[in-house]
């Protein structure tokens, strides 16, 4: 007699255990989220800012000329 365990029992069982998240865990989760996108944000403007600078700085090279 052959007795085999189907992979899927083995998955969905194993699944099953590993998405139950603590509360803390999920707050953790969007606290992260919420600063890294927060980082991005600043990251993004500063870059936007330093470019405008350095067009500025362009527009004046090319009127000396």
């Amino acid at each position: 007699m052959d007795t085999r365990t189907s992979p899927f029992l083995l998955n969905q069982n194993a699944s099953s255990r590993s998405t139950r998240m603590p509360l803390l865990q999920i707050g953790v989760n969007v606290v992260n989220t919420i600063l890294s996108l927060t980082l991005t944000a600043f990251a993004a403007l500063f870059v936007m800012w330093i470019n405008g600078k350095q067009q500025d700085f362009d527009q004046l090279q090319d009127k000396s000329n």
